[in-house]
């Protein structure tokens, strides 16, 4: 069965309520769940319920140069998958179906730059590609 991305943010699950956690802490309990990269890493983090994300996501093309770069969604692989195709990404696409509140993220999209040692550096809310790409570039990369 093909999904596209329609079918994907017309399913997505409702906005949960967010206990505002540090970004700083939740964002360490991400890395029982996905792999730390061995270089300063930019995270984008974005929910498919989320409008300001559903409008960013297409956007993310603009981003091939950058090797630092990992989007986080709130789907699952099949979502993931289907971004990916339908948008030819080549980026790292990781789902974390968790409530994104336990990594502390209280808005979407967000982007969490991290050192090589997996250490938290800096976040930042970013609502569109200009403010994605200025994160992406104040980064190792």
């Amino acid at each position: 069965m093909k999904l596209n991305l329609k079918d994907i943010f017309n399913s997505a699950k409702g906005v949960e309520e967010v206990n505002p956690n540090s970004i700083k802490e939740g964002f360490q309990k991400i890395y029982n769940d996905i792999p730390v990269l061995d270089t300063e890493t930019v995270y984008g983090i974005v929910s498919l319920s989320c409008a300001h994300c559903i409008e960013l996501i297409p956007e993310l093309t603009k981003l091939s140069h950058f090797e630092n770069f990992v989007l986080i969604t709130d789907g699952d692989e099949n979502d993931n998958q289907a971004i990916i195709q339908e948008l030819n990404l080549k980026f790292p696409i990781i789902s974390y179906t968790k409530p994104l509140s336990q990594l502390g993220i209280i808005h979407t999209p967000t982007c969490v730059r991290v050192d090589k040692q997996g250490a938290y550096v800096a976040s930042e809310f970013t609502k569109d590609i200009e403010q994605v790409i200025e994160f992406l570039q104040h980064s190792g990369s």
